[in-house]
């Protein structure tokens, strides 16, 4: 598989939140891989406190948002007012639910993500795709 290469600004961020150090990782090397980024350009944010201190740090220059649904509380859907806090702050690009549930990720996109990931293993194709379509 040829990488796809998204050409971004050099202070270009991508922000995920995922609380499964494994998914997380998953996602950091599908990142770097498909969009051929650096990891410095992933802000990782393990806990909702550390997205939200990453967001408010990095709001300016984070290009797209990978977030699962169940952060904090890993069996409550937690991360909805978060995609109002990305909205309301006027970030306009991107939100990728990760969330491995259906019906959760039928609600964030209703609540305001813009593109699911049905499988965690493809978040960087599927966040490569979407970017590289916005060219």
């Amino acid at each position: 598989i040829k990488n796809l290469v998204l050409i971004m600004k050099n202070n270009a961020r991508i922000l995920v939140v995922e609380d499964n150090p494994f998914y997380m990782n998953v996602a950091r090397f599908g990142i770097g891989k498909f969009l051929n980024i650096k990891d410095s350009h992933i802000l990782e944010a393990m806990t909702l406190a550390r997205a939200e201190v990453l967001f408010n740090a990095h709001k300016t220059d984070i290009v797209a948002i990978c977030l699962d649904g169940c952060v904090d509380n890993k069996d409550n859907l937690d991360t909805l007012p978060f995609i109002s806090l990305f909205r309301d702050e006027g970030f306009q690009g991107p939100i990728v639910t990760t969330s491995r549930a259906i019906d959760y990720r039928e609600i964030m996109l209703e609540c305001g993500c813009t593109h699911e990931c049905r499988e965690k293993m493809n978040v960087g194709r599927v966040l490569a795709d979407i970017l590289n379509n916005q060219r």
